[in-house]
């Protein structure tokens, strides 16, 4: 989920992830902002981090984040459910 849905530019813009079972990979963070260029997000303690170096106004943040277990997972294989979320979230730098 996103905790911060506005931020001042240059600050850091954060989201919550967290996985019961095999936990968050923190390699597996992406974040993509208005469908641009991969932006840099670091993962600790649950929480995801994207420094906020976009224009003011309103942003659309994509986040990807996979478990430990999801590059031990065979996706071509019958009952195997992958173990990456996409979420999508509305912020405004201001």
């Amino acid at each position: 989920r996103l905790v911060t849905s506005s931020v001042r530019a240059g600050g850091t813009l954060v989201a919550s992830a967290s996985d019961r079972g095999a936990g968050v990979d923190p390699a597996s963070v992406f974040a993509q902002v208005d469908g641009g260029p991969l932006q840099a997000a670091r993962f600790r303690s649950g929480r995801i981090r994207i420094p906020a170096r976009f224009s003011p106004g309103r942003h659309r943040l994509t986040l990807s984040v996979s478990d430990y277990q999801e590059s031990k997972n065979m996706e071509n294989a019958a009952r195997i459910l992958p173990n990456t979320t996409v979420f999508t979230a509305s912020f405004t730098v201001r």
